[in-house]
């Protein structure tokens, strides 16, 4: 089997728009859970309200006289959407973007997003129970009391957000996307947040390099379909050496050869990215920590698991 060469994973990377879809009913919480979750994916979070009213100022031209006055058309909306995604794109920018919300229904938000971007990663349906927020809604303006006008809202939004997230998981069933159950926000913000962290921090999946087996073209294969990130070890260490950043240099100097089990030196073995050169083996372990750590802060959104290879190195050793 052909070895996998880390850069074409990179590449692939380097092509990938990852963005999950938030949704929830007025005063459910939503724009504090996206907010939540950008943070804990290097993520970026795109209200389609904040855009609407870019749209609309685009529209009136630099002297506006007065109110907007009509619906802002869909595709002026989607034209603002794609120039922010793209735009971070072509400056090297990589984000996990979270829609807290959608501009239109369902069925045209994923059919619209989908032929733009790809399908959705993920999406996380959020609530609270009607006393929350009725509490809410009080607190928002400022009333000791809900009138009946306020709940026969508030339940006209609650049943609109449910016939929304039927209409979105119908939609999404076909896609492949990851559906979350639905998030309670009904209890404090610190424990909302630790539910959170919970779904999604990344959990590391360590797989040892063996010389003799070919572990990082499956390594590749499974984290392009299901979406992880994939570090290999070993050439991350050789791409900062080669390319002479500083955190190759600090890699360098900390450098110290140590004698590679013979599992190295059997004829018809390929060592085809010099892993017996630049295996973790050999660096200061706080610096190869360090780097990984960097790594995953720049590269990751919205994957749930990252396969480390190549960082267990026990075995690679002559003198146990």
């Amino acid at each position: 089997m052909e070895s996998w060469d880390f850069r074409k994973f990179e590449e692939h990377l380097g092509n990938q728009i990852n963005y999950g879809i938030v949704t929830g009913h007025a005063l459910s919480g939503r724009n504090m859970v996206s907010k939540v979750v950008a943070e804990l994916m290097n993520g970026k979070v795109i209200d389609p309200d904040m855009v609407i009213e870019a749209v609309k100022k685009r529209l009136m031209g630099p002297e506006p006289e007065g109110e907007f006055e009509g619906e802002v058309p869909a595709a002026e909306i989607q034209k603002d959407i794609s120039a922010i995604i793209h735009g971070d794109k072509a400056a090297g920018k990589k984000f996990a973007y979270l829609f807290d919300g959608m501009h239109c229904n369902a069925t045209k938000f994923v059919e619209w997003a989908s032929e733009a971007f790809g399908p959705p990663s993920f999406w996380l349906p959020v609530t609270c129970d009607s006393s929350t927020a009725g509490d809410r809604f009080k607190a928002k303006n400022e009333q000791d009391e809900l009138t009946e006008e306020n709940v026969q809202e508030l339940k006209e939004q609650d049943d609109a957000a449910k016939a929304q997230c039927a209409e979105l998981q119908a939609c999404l069933e076909k896609q492949g996307t990851q559906m979350y159950e639905q998030l309670k926000t009904d209890k404090s913000d610190q424990s909302v947040r630790a539910e959170l962290t919970g779904l999604f921090r990344a959990k590391i999946v360590i797989v040892n390099h063996a010389p003799s087996l070919p572990v990082d073209t499956p390594c590749a294969n499974l984290a392009i379909k299901y979406n992880m990130l994939y570090l290999s070890v070993h050439q991350l260490i050789r791409e900062h050496i080669r390319n002479n950043t500083s955190m190759g240099t600090r890699l360098l100097l900390s450098r110290q050869q140590r004698s590679m089990s013979s599992a190295f030196h059997q004829v018809g073995v390929m060592d085809a990215h010099d892993e017996m050169q630049y295996s973790a083996v050999h660096f200061d372990v706080h610096l190869v920590m360090e780097l990984l750590q960097q790594t995953i802060a720049e590269r990751r959104t919205c994957q749930r698991f990252i396969l480390l290879e190549g960082l267990c190195n026990s075995t690679k050793l002559a003198d146990p």
